[in-house]
């Protein structure tokens, strides 16, 4: 077996695993966060090939790496956040999160160009990491979030300024059907901020942010127009019935379909206009108190600015408005209580594509 697929083997095996032991898999997470900043050295060490040479790939990733390590902990230290299990106030960023898309970060421009799928499964696998450390409730998904920001912010950080150092011109955009590909596949984290949150007395965080993860495949239509649609996740944590009680975290599955019509802004840029349309499932079990509809709809529409990142790849800054259905039903003062109620909510985030 190659030693490409060898390496990709385990970064998605890795990355399929997390979600599925969940909070209970907190080893593999400390361990992950680390091991992807050293994968690149591993596979270049084993004979692989790397856009960069030891030199050049060891300061830009030294840059990167302080870069991170500096803003995340000057957080920590300076906005003193409570985590939601209570144990310190170091929750705000996710250390642990910006970490790991820092190395889907180095990975995605060392060996991505090769094929899409090192970066695919470096993406997901930083995904599950930023997803578990809210489900074992170390962090709320604001920390996430911006964890993710940082540490995807600090890899390109690193290259970028390599790249003004030595004058490399940055990737362009190739036209989406004439280079005759037209599948694309993206994976995107964003904060929902709601603007009228739901109040249930019993519980509290309700009126919080959502962090939603989303995993997509768009087909193009001609040169401006794509259509639809993946699944993903949002999480959101809550506490409920009293100070002394446990944290929860509120799961909701997201199939959705989608379509886009985008603009090419020069030889770099790509401004995007989204609409998508789906179901909010949500799967949280929740205790004798609360109950909530299983199903309801959900949509929304955004804005999509892509930079391209290679020839095949790009990333994007996502601006959006959410509408959400929600539904539920409490006992509280000794009487049953139903609450509908459709949430808008304003889309903060960004996402990575690669074309096929």
């Amino acid at each position: 077996m190659k030693i490409s697929r060898i390496f990709f083997s385990l970064i998605l095996s890795v990355s399929i695993s997390v979600p599925s032991f969940g909070a209970d898999f907190g080893t593999v997470v400390d361990i992950g966060q680390y091991s992807m900043v050293v994968s690149p050295y591993v596979y270049k060490a084993l004979g692989g090939k790397t856009k960069s040479n030891w030199q050049r790939m060891s300061c830009s990733n030294a840059a990167s790496v302080a870069l991170m390590v500096g803003t995340v902990e000057g957080l920590k230290h300076i906005v003193k956040s409570e985590r939601p299990d209570m144990t310190d106030n170091r929750s705000f960023p996710s250390g642990h999160t910006a970490w790991a898309y820092l190395g889907a970060g180095i990975i995605d421009y060392e060996a991505g160009w090769r094929s899409p799928l090192y970066s695919i499964g470096a993406y997901s696998l930083a995904s599950a990491i930023g997803a578990q450390r809210i489900l074992s409730h170390r962090h709320h998904p604001v920390d996430v979030m911006v964890g993710a920001v940082i540490g995807i912010g600090a890899s390109r950080a690193g290259y970028m300024l390599n790249d003004l150092i030595f004058k490399k011109s940055p990737p362009q955009f190739k036209e989406f059907v004439e280079d005759g590909k037209s599948l694309q596949f993206s994976i995107s984290s964003s904060l929902l901020i709601p603007l009228n949150g739901i109040s249930v007395p019993t519980y509290s965080g309700f009126s919080s942010s959502e962090m939603q993860t989303m995993a997509d495949v768009d087909f193009a239509v001609n040169q401006k127009v794509k259509l639809g649609g993946g699944v993903g996740l949002r999480l959101r944590s809550i506490r409920g019935l009293a100070e002394e009680s446990s944290p929860e975290v509120e799961k909701k599955i997201l199939p959705r379909v989608a379509a886009s019509f985008n603009h090419q802004l020069g030889k770099s840029l790509l401004l995007g206009c989204h609409a998508d349309a789906g179901l909010a499932i949500n799967v949280t079990d929740y205790d004798n108190h609360l109950n909530a509809k299983r199903v309801r709809s959900c949509g929304g529409v955004s804005a999509i600015l892509d930079l391209a990142t290679s020839d095949n790849s790009s990333m994007g800054l996502i601006v959006g408005y959410d509408m959400t259905s929600s539904e539920y039903s409490y006992h509280y003062g000794g009487v049953n209580i139903d609450v509908s109620k459709t949430v808008s909510s304003i889309e903060i985030g960004f996402r990575t594509s690669w074309r096929f």
